[in-house]
């Protein structure tokens, strides 16, 4: 009655002797041609083989605690059965989206896995009998379970670095879940959409949906699911606040640990090249930013969103030096690379003004210089809370008029 845990997880993860786990997910990460995807893909599957493991344990657990052992009721193992329904269908949308792994995805294949739903909530009744039950009406039963599982797809897609894509199926999410009216998956929704929205360049809507999610998991009892899940994947963002190691020479404790050109050096020599170069050390900024943009080449593609962070930082050093030719190079194609697949308009106007200086720098039209400085005002101009930004490039096209322009800096003495 109860050895069918394994069973359900056919198609989803392979736990057999004779068969490799995770054979078409292996088989899409050595197809990417990535130098680290065999690595990548061993350190999945070692993380995804626990997972299943875990799952099938608790599942004939939850069984036996009612129909062999007798020490719980069949409403209590209901609710298990929902929890660790909920984790299979994460599980299961993790499973799809690394089945057709590209490089940027394999990236991120790691942490996403380990981003599944902890499966300790699934023994913890205290915690389970505290939520808001579900509707008992067949039918809303169906669709809440539908949206969960659209829900655990959208989170796979995010987990694995596909943002726009996940955007794009959480608003429509967000509309059925307040059709189905029960507050904690609404709740999971709302700040789901929210951090999305918010990593779009959408601040005052992503903090109204994040009120809204608040609000929702208070009234489901499962406030654990909203602020808290959207802080913690901020954090976790390329752009989160930098943390510099105060260690040997700078911080390059950052990067110990990180053997193989490895290009996950790439986060923490990105972010370790921008901090130097806000602080004005513009020589170890170049240093660490060059690499960064190397490694992040190497690891999803030179033409990747994620590559033109440093990039950008990169342009602006090489302007701070009194390299003005070169900066709007580098500044070029990291413009070239975000208008095409940054969906952050805070981002392409960072970039924008950063090239407008270097041009204006290097001599020649003056229209050329001012043109992105003048998208870019347009851009903050339409960002509530980015006029500090857009008050700094008035003033910038205030004193660098069309009809003058500066000599070209040079960097020689």
């Amino acid at each position: 009655m109860c050895g069918g845990a394994t069973e359900r997880l056919a198609g989803i993860w392979e736990m057999s002797e004779d068969e490799p786990p995770g054979k078409a997910g292996g088989s899409s990460a050595k197809a990417t041609g990535r130098s680290f995807a065999e690595e990548t893909w061993t350190k999945v599957a070692a993380v995804l083989d626990d997972y299943a493991h875990r799952w099938t344990t608790v599942y004939a657990d939850n069984c036996e605690a009612t129909h062999l052992r007798g020490d719980q009721s069949p409403q209590v193992m209901d609710l298990r059965m929902t929890c660790l329904d909920d984790a299979r269908g994460a599980f299961k949308a993790l499973g799809d989206v690394l089945s057709r792994a590209d490089g940027a995805v394999l990236v991120e294949a790691v942490k996403a896995a380990h981003g599944l739903p902890p499966l300790e909530r699934c023994s913890n009744v205290a915690d389970l009998r505290a939520e808001v039950a579900p509707p008992s009406d067949p039918a809303a039963r169906a669709r809440l379970a539908a949206a969960r599982q659209r829900l655990a797809e959208i989170k796979a897609l995010t987990d694995t670095g596909q943002w726009p894509a996940a955007r794009e199926k959480s608003g429509p999410l967000v509309a059925e879940a307040r059709t189905i009216g029960y507050d904690p998956l609404l709740a999971e929704c709302l700040a789901a959409h929210a951090w999305l929205t918010w990593q779009v360049g959408g601040p005052e809507e992503a903090a109204t949906l994040l009120e809204q999610a608040v609000w929702a998991g208070i009234g489901g009892h499962r406030d654990d699911r909203n602020a808290g899940h959207h802080h913690q994947r901020r954090e976790r963002n390329w752009g989160s606040p930098r943390r510099l190691g105060r260690g040997r020479s700078g911080g390059e404790d950052l990067c110990e640990g990180l053997r193989r050109g490895s290009p996950m050096l790439a986060r923490p020599l990105g972010n370790r090249g921008e901090t130097l170069e806000m602080l004005g050390r513009h020589a170890d900024a170049e240093r660490d930013l060059r690499r960064a943009v190397e490694l992040a080449a190497a690891w999803v593609g030179p033409d990747h969103p994620w590559g033109a962070y440093s990039m950008t930082a990169l342009g602006k050093t090489l302007t701070a030096e009194g390299r003005p030719q070169e900066a709007a190079v580098v500044l070029d194609k990291a413009l070239h690379i975000r208008e095409r697949s940054e969906p952050n308009k805070e981002l392409l106007a960072e970039t924008r003004f950063a090239l407008a200086e270097a041009r204006w720098q290097a001599g020649g039209d003056p229209s050329g210089a001012r043109a992105p400085a003048e998208s870019a005002l347009a851009t903050y101009r339409a960002l509530p809370t980015h006029s500090k930004e857009a008050s700094e490039v008035e003033s910038w096209l205030a004193t660098r008029p069309a009809g003058h322009a500066v000599r070209a800096r040079s960097s020689e003495p």
